[in-house]
């Protein structure tokens, strides 16, 4: 299933709300220098250019909390829709101690005056999209079992979209991975079990994951592309990992991306206990089109994206669509990719 529509919109019981395109075009500033005025070109731009990056680590609270009120998208019918940025964690203690949704979740709430809104669901941290909410306890219960009841007729979809450093060998497909989990330099990390026992998968040890994709567009020239993933289940960094096993890296992954090398010009997939989590390393070509140095390519956030939700119930289908952050669009502009019309 593929996105078509221009517009970006949510739609729920059959009602559009649409959102326009934001665009962006470059300018000239001049420069006095010994009584002559010089047309000289503002510094190359990249996404850190006023494109809505947003530093979840070193963010005051307050701060926080007016950055998700003002990303509301959405409200009726008990529900509200809101935009999560890349980066932001959705509940329990970080490492730096940053701030996760549901630390600020009740000042949220009575920002956008539903003061008794529950979370329905999210995406990890790492990734950007859609965060549902019901306006309250009865809405969320009643809401959880048309997902719960939904998902066993496989009645729920999830569209991610992502933009990848390598072109996928095919246009479209599906993958089926055997999946757990493993400590790698202090992290948790998803990796493929390719030798595991039907034991494992009873305790869940071990668990299988599917995801089919597309590929949207590309650039042959860069090594890059736009791609849409939908998967079966939610599993941690199930995504990553997939983009992985395909010898593409999703762009801004500092978790998985080390995973897949260059021999000889030739992409391989190496050993996960040898790929300790770091900053993506990104071609030349790819880096200097985005214009970024070495600094801005550590910081760069995850371009994956929580798109699209559809949820078949008994009182109406849902179908949601939250649009692509800023800069992740001024990413696409910047590699000659967009979203196809």
């Amino acid at each position: 299933m593929s996105f078509t529509h221009l517009l970006k919109s949510v739609k729920v019981h059959g009602r559009f709300f649409h959102f326009r395109r934001l665009t962006s075009s470059p300018s000239l500033v001049t420069d006095q220098q010994e009584g002559t005025a010089v047309l000289t070109p503002k510094p190359k731009k990249n996404i850190f250019s006023k494109s809505g990056v947003l530093d979840v680590s070193n963010i005051s609270r307050d701060s926080l909390i007016k950055v998700l009120v003002a990303s509301l998208l959405f409200k009726g019918d008990g529900l509200l829709v809101l935009s999560k940025p890349a980066g932001l964690s959705v509940s329990g203690k970080t490492k730096d101690g940053q701030f996760s949704l549901m630390d600020v979740m009740h000042d949220v709430a009575d920002g956008i005056n539903s003061p008794n809104a529950c979370l329905i669901s999210a995406p990890e941290k790492e990734t950007s999209g859609i965060i549902l909410l019901a306006e309250d306890k009865m809405t969320a219960n009643k809401l959880n079992r048309d997902i719960v009841d939904a998902s066993k007729r496989s009645g729920v979809k999830r569209q991610y979209i992502g933009l990848t450093v390598g072109i996928p060998e095919h246009n479209q497909g599906s993958q089926l991975l055997h999946v757990g989990q493993e400590d790698i330099d202090e992290e948790l990390m998803t990796v493929i079990k390719s030798d595991f026992s039907k034991a494992s998968l009873t305790r869940q040890d071990t668990k299988k994951t599917k995801m089919e994709y597309k590929v949207l567009e590309h650039n042959r020239q860069l090594n890059c592309a736009l791609i849409e993933m939908w998967p079966q289940k939610a599993y941690k960094h199930q995504l990553q990992v997939h983009s992985t096993s395909m010898l593409c890296c999703i762009l801004g992954d500092h978790l998985y991306s080390n995973r897949v090398q260059s021999v000889l010009g030739v992409p391989v997939l190496i050993d996960p206990l040898q790929a300790k989590p770091g900053p993506q390393k990104l071609p030349k070509m790819l880096r200097e089109a985005m214009n970024l140095t070495a600094s801005k390519t550590a910081n760069m956030p995850l371009h994956l994206h929580f798109h699209q939700l559809f949820i078949k119930r008994p009182a109406g289908d849902l179908h949601i669509t939250v649009p692509l952050p800023r800069y992740f669009q001024r990413s696409l502009q910047l590699l000659g990719l967009k979203m196809p019309t």
